[in-house]
């Protein structure tokens, strides 16, 4: 349970890397809010990563799958590749070449997807039934540790470095090495981004103390598969997508709700960094309001969001949730209005982060609900990927509308973007659609019996 701790702890720490932390850097380095924008398309990873999950299944790594079993090997690979490109934008000038910066950050988000992945095959298969409720939830904490270190953790790390004797060592030791063409950190940003990738080591140390799943070890004293049997493309990713659209009538609105139904708060979640900044919040400010309080709002969101599942079903707990996330959004249009006020801030973080937390424990409910036990995991990834990939492609575009609009009104049409699902919805209960089919066979399976 420690090991799967840590190894949440690997895969919540770049996440925050490409979003929230990176936004900030980019708006301080000068960096205009449409290109902060626009780097919000180097989280799109996260929403293509069900294309090449199969992989993680079924290919074996040379020499590294036979030391350390299929799984580990992969999770080395993918924590190695990380922390090298956490050090790639740590080593970057965002201002000078942002570019450059931008296609780190792809790497990042990449091999970040990548890593979620190949932990979670490795979590379910390493575990008993009735362990798997227990290690999951040592996986989200460590996950939400790792979010804030990437986030509070590097605020506070650069306030710490910034002009201090640490970074003046440190430029000092760069300039003074022989040929040594470029500094490595030229500020406290760049140092802590190293720190980070630097503690990456703690996911590399997890793995190599895992121990194989007893599952991997059965497989690997068997014969291997003939050609003919391997698993395919097809049998792998369209397969369950064919089966999802002939087990729901109405499957179409379904995923139509399942895009549209955190929209809003992807694009206010993009744009809230800069929009901090502007007001005038200090980073001390943001690490300990946005970040560590909001952490704890959003873990109570969430215990909060799981009690509405279970009181009121899924399809009223969408229903409210759509309406408390519509909500938070305009409470930023009061922050918007009333500007630096650390104790409104408190206010404002706290409930958008409880309303946050409520909306990802009906969607992931109503997520679950629609996919077929046997085909969960593939479903499951095609279903939360699709919908991250329509929401990343709208959030690049927040920046303009934020430069249009002025925050104010930003924050309030953000919370109108709520309105598409609200309508889907209404009209998927008008029609009969079933939006909850697990609960429903529930229902069916109670009356028979």
């Amino acid at each position: 349970m420690l090991l799967l701790g840590a190894l949440g702890f690997s895969c919540g720490l770049p996440l925050k890397l490409v979003f929230a932390t990176l936004s900030l850097w980019l708006v301080e380095s000068g960096v205009s809010r449409a290109a902060v924008g626009v780097f919000a398309l180097a989280s799109l990873p996260y929403s293509f990563k069900f294309l090449w999950a199969p992989a993680f299944d079924h290919v074996k790594l040379p020499v590294l799958s036979q030391r350390l079993g299929k799984r580990r090997a992969w999770m080395l690979v993918t924590q190695l590749a990380l922390a090298g490109a956490i050090a790639g934008v740590a080593m970057g000038d965002p201002t000078a070449n942002p570019v450059a910066t931008g296609v780190a950050a792809v790497f990042i988000a990449f091999f970040s997807a990548s890593q979620d992945v190949v932990v979670d095959g490795y979590r379910v298969e390493l575990l008993a039934a009735d362990e798997q409720g227990a290690g999951a939830a040592v996986y989200v904490f460590g996950y939400r540790i790792g979010m804030l270190a990437a986030g509070a953790g590097v605020l506070h790390m650069v306030g710490l470095f910034d002009g201090s004797a640490w970074l003046q060592m440190w430029h000092h030791a760069a300039h003074g090495t022989p040929n040594y063409a470029w500094t490595i950190a030229r500020d406290g940003w760049s140092l802590a981004y190293l720190v980070m990738a630097a503690t990456m080591a703690i996911g590399i140390v997890a793995t190599l103390l895992a121990p194989r799943p007893p599952r991997e070890l059965a497989l690997a004293s068997a014969p291997a598969p003939a050609r003919g049997e391997r698993i395919g493309f097809v049998q792998a990713i369209v397969d369950p997508i064919r089966l999802f659209v002939t087990q729901h009538r109405g499957w179409a609105l379904l995923v139509v709700i399942a895009l549209f139904f955190k929209l809003s708060d992807a694009l206010a979640g993009t744009m809230t960094s800069p929009f901090l900044y502007d007001v005038g919040f200090s980073r001390a400010e943001i690490a300990d309001i946005r970040d560590t309080w909001g952490l704890i709002a959003t873990l109570a969101g969430v215990a909060l969001g799981g009690w509405v599942v279970r009181a009121y079903g899924v399809r009223r707990a969408m229903w409210i949730s759509l309406v408390v996330m519509m909500a938070s959004n305009f409470v930023f249009t009061a922050q918007a209005i009333v500007g630096h006020s650390t104790g409104f801030l408190v206010l404002t973080i706290g409930i958008e982060n409880l309303a946050g937390g409520v909306g990802t424990s009906a969607f992931v409910a109503y997520l679950s609900g629609l996919c077929d036990p046997d085909n969960a995991a593939t479903q499951y990834a095609v279903l939360s990927s699709i919908p991250a990939l329509w929401r990343t492609l709208l959030g690049a575009s927040s920046g303009l509308i934020a430069t249009a609009l002025g925050w104010p009104m930003f924050f309030a049409a953000t919370a109108l973007a709520a309105a598409p699902t609200a309508l889907v919805l209404w009209w998927a209960h008008r029609t009969g659609v079933e939006v909850a089919p697990a609960e429903a066979r529930a229902r069916d399976a109670a009356a028979a019996t």
